[in-house]
Formats: C-alpha cells, structure tokens, sequence
C-alpha cells in the first residue's frame, strides 16, 4: 500500500507539458546539431520531429 501512495505522489507531481516542451527543445538542439555538420540523413531528420 505504501508503494501505490509513492507512486501517486510521483505521478501527481510529474508535469506532462513541462516534459513535452523540454524533449521538443532537445530535439530542435539535435535538428541544429545535424544541420551544422551538413549531416544529409532524411531518417534523422525524421525521427527527431516525428518522437
């Protein structure tokens, strides 16, 4: 029963759309990354938008 209570605790406490707007902020980093080294790889660009 302690458990079910620390992980609704944790669970109440996580911000969803703090956490989606850090991975997009990561991912733009990731986009800037690959085109400053002229990285032409259509895949990466896709997986970083399309998370």
């Amino acid at each position: 029963m302690r458990h079910k209570r620390s992980l609704t605790r944790l669970y109440k406490a996580l911000d969803l759309f703090h956490l989606r707007q850090k991975i997009t902020a990561c991912q733009r980093k990731l986009f800037s990354l690959q085109k400053k080294k002229n990285v032409k790889n259509k895949n990466l660009e896709e997986t970083v938008w399309n998370f």
